[in-house]
């Protein structure tokens, strides 16, 4: 996910998030023939890249439900809204926090959870993302 803030009606800056659809493939190295294909996306100064894997959202609370994405995103965006000089470490921070509220401290998760969070500087940037060809 993108994460780019804009200005409203008044003047006002606020974030939104922009998925970058990528098809579903296999994990990474389960299937060697994959043929995949580059796409460029443009990134501003200031934008945020999220990326998480299946496990963040799918490891459940005690009452077994899942950590919702609206509920991850909110936490997101809240902490990019208090104070955007911070950086990317507390973001991660943030999204981390939530998590572990979530699962209440338990030991043993079901899957792994990975968090990447990035952060645009003033240069600007191009990613290249990966995608199977279809």
């Amino acid at each position: 996910y993108i994460f780019r803030q804009s200005t409203d009606e008044n003047g006002q800056g606020k974030w939104k998030q922009t998925a970058i659809q990528l098809p579903l493939v296999p994990s990474l190295g389960l299937q060697p023939s994959l043929v995949a294909k580059a796409e460029n996306y443009v990134l501003r100064d200031g934008d945020l890249l999220f990326w998480y894997t299946d496990g963040l959202l799918e490891c459940a609370n005690s009452d077994d439900k899942p950590l919702k994405k609206n509920e991850l995103f909110q936490c997101l965006i809240s902490a990019l809204e208090s104070d955007v000089a911070e950086g990317a470490p507390k973001y991660r921070a943030a999204v981390s926090e939530k998590f572990r509220a979530h699962v209440g401290g338990r030991r043993e998760l079901e899957d792994d959870v990975t968090i990447v969070v990035a952060k645009i500087g003033r240069l600007g940037a191009a990613v290249q993302i990966t995608k199977n060809a279809a």
